[in-house]
């Protein structure tokens, strides 16, 4: 009786320990988040991301009609867009994609302006994200040299190559459980065909935390342990899917066409957009507390004019 009685008591502690942990973890971060003046650059981020949204969106909807059929993919793209935003910012965006399609714009032209415009933004986003974290991650400031500048840019387009690469990957699972679903629905019960779905969910979470990841190792001038950036990831991820909700909450009750008109969608998405981005850099900053309390810390790479000396 007394060996249960210590055990309930070391788990009540136990417990107790790890909550307060992780709010001095959480109070910590967000301390952080407002002296950096993260909600700044977060701005910056969603702005450069929303101009580059059609651009996106046309290429993805331009390479996936190559292979299936238009209907199709505008069904499965705005499905897998509902999975990560929800289905108020994904009927907007629905509306954005049938009405670059209405345009009836030369292909060739399209998708060569498209192209222009992901090379132009991506790279702002990248210079805003690597200044951001640079930032967050106490990096002293120094001037880019000529090759680094070009490397940088290189690297944004491949990071938006990738990333369009991983929808692309998400849209055609979407396209073959559909298929599969369709031509095996007299076989499979409903428990599968959920199970199924389920899985794919899952690989979307995992996507989430593989990209916050790269993101918070390889983009900032700093040496960071993969085990800090990815438990940063992980937290960054949790916040955004529980962020979700009310997102999706005031978005649904908001009313949006009452208040806004026409410029509803473009707004919707903007607020979507905004509240991510602001995630994602309180996750940078958890990443940063959590790795100097209980990781093995965050190194700057920059090597400064009186270190040189």
């Amino acid at each position: 009786m007394n060996n249960q009685l210590i055990r309930q008591k070391l788990e009540q502690y136990y417990v107790g320990h790890v909550i307060l942990k992780a709010f001095r973890l959480i109070t910590a971060a967000w301390k952080e988040f407002n002296l950096d003046h993260a909600y700044i650059y977060g701005a910056s981020l969603a702005y450069y991301t929303i101009i580059s949204l059609p651009a996106a969106l046309n290429l993805l909807f331009t390479w996936l009609t190559a292979f299936f059929d238009e209907d199709e993919i505008k069904e499965d793209m705005i499905e897998e867009i509902a999975l990560v935003t929800g289905d108020v910012v994904a009927i907007e965006l629905e509306g954005m994609i049938n009405s670059l399609t209405a345009l009836q714009i030369d292909s060739t032209i399209s998708t060569s302006i498209s192209i222009g415009t992901l090379i132009f933004t991506s790279t702002l986003s990248f210079h805003t994200l690597k200044v951001a974290l640079n930032k967050f991650w106490k990096v002293p400031f120094h001037k880019q040299k000529f090759k680094q500048l070009v490397m940088d840019r290189l690297i944004a387009f491949s990071m938006v190559l990738v990333m369009g690469g991983l929808f692309l990957l998400l849209v055609f699972i979407d396209s073959a459980i559909s298929v599969l679903s369709e031509f095996l629905k007299e076989w499979l019960t409903t428990k599968t065909v959920d199970f199924i779905y389920g899985i794919r969910q899952t690989f979307t979470l995992l996507i989430s935390v593989l990209l916050f990841t790269s993101i918070y190792k390889f983009i900032p001038d700093v040496t960071i342990k993969w085990r800090d950036a990815f438990i940063g990831a992980v937290v960054t991820t949790v916040l955004f899917q529980v962020g979700q909700f009310g997102i999706r909450y005031y978005l649904t009750h908001i009313q949006a066409n009452s208040h806004w008109g026409a410029g509803s969608p473009i707004i919707v998405v903007m607020a979507w957009t905004f509240y991510s981005v602001q995630v994602m850099f309180y996750g940078a900053e958890f990443t940063y507390v959590y790795s100097q309390e209980y990781g093995k810390g965050i190194e700057s790479n920059v090597i400064t004019e009186n270190e040189q000396v």
